[in-house]
């Protein structure tokens, strides 16, 4: 049985492009890009997987989204990978970049615009450690 993606992001394009390359790869893909939806939508798919952008219609929730599932005991055992551009924008030191991947159960974070190789990659690597 193929491994359920669920990709969280509001840039549409960005979303379509990765949803192709994922099922090219053999996933099954779901798709949210209103963030306000984001957690209904991560409990009525179930994902093995989240990908999950941070900052969203110029508020940075994805934060706020990943530490929800955190805290929610039938949630957080959904590994999830953020994939943005915030730190790039924000300018934010690479140290705080690997803090974050201390928070909860994200297990990686990936700059956009995002390699496929490298996307690829983080997602065998994140499905094998849970």
């Amino acid at each position: 049985m193929a491994k359920r993606i669920l990709i969280v992001d509001d840039d549409t394009d960005f979303v379509e492009a990765c949803q192709n390359m994922l099922e090219a790869a053999g996933y099954e893909v779901e798709c949210e890009t209103a963030f306000e939806n984001a957690l209904d939508k991560i409990r009525e798919t179930g994902p093995d997987l989240l990908l999950l952008d941070i900052l969203m219609e110029n508020k940075v929730i994805g934060f706020d989204i990943a530490d929800a599932i955190s805290r929610d005991e039938k949630l957080r055992h959904i590994p999830v990978i953020f994939l943005t551009g915030y730190f790039r924008r924000s300018n934010t030191a690479e140290r705080d970049n690997e803090s974050l991947k201390r928070r909860g159960n994200v297990l990686s974070i990936i700059d956009k615009p995002v390699k496929p190789n490298v996307l690829l990659e983080a997602i065998k690597q994140a499905l094998e450690t849970r």
